[in-house]
């Protein structure tokens, strides 16, 4: 399908890149679409993972401030480990030295694989990636 890209720029280039453009699309009927505009946000490269403590039968979370999750939840959630990707880093590295890195910031939590459920439900875990996680773990026990 077709697109016109009439316009696009960076409108913002720091933690995150933002870039705005002015664009139309075909539509499935054939015909294009009006001009719209549309931001992306670019933030790189993210590795996550799934951390068990086996001996406990409990995943291991983080728990961290999120600026965007403030007016939601306060700002404090629980989230698989994860970090940026750097440039060139194999996103096993990436996983290595996050969860070797010490903070002030980040407390590690330990939640029972039985309490995934009803933490979920509560709304306690709400992140994205970290649902996706989850839901992965319980496939995976259920595979095997």
């Amino acid at each position: 399908m077709k697109v016109e890209v009439f316009d696009r720029r960076t409108v913002y280039d720091g933690f995150v890149r933002l870039e705005e453009a002015r664009l139309r699309h075909e539509r499935f009927d054939g015909t294009m679409g009006d001009e719209i505009t549309r931001v992306n946000v670019d933030r790189g490269d993210s590795a996550a993972a799934v951390v068990l403590n086996l001996d406990a039968d409990a995943v291991i979370l983080t728990e961290q401030f999120r600026y965007p999750a403030l007016a939601q939840d306060g700002g404090w959630i629980l989230e698989l480990p994860a970090g940026s990707v750097d440039t060139g880093e194999d996103p096993a590295e990436t996983m290595k030295r996050e969860l070797t890195e010490e903070s002030e910031d980040i407390r590690a939590v330990e939640l029972p694989v039985s309490q995934i459920g009803d933490a979920v439900a509560r709304g306690r875990v709400n992140d994205a990636k970290t649902l996706v996680g989850l839901l992965w773990l319980s496939g995976d026990r259920a595979r095997h």
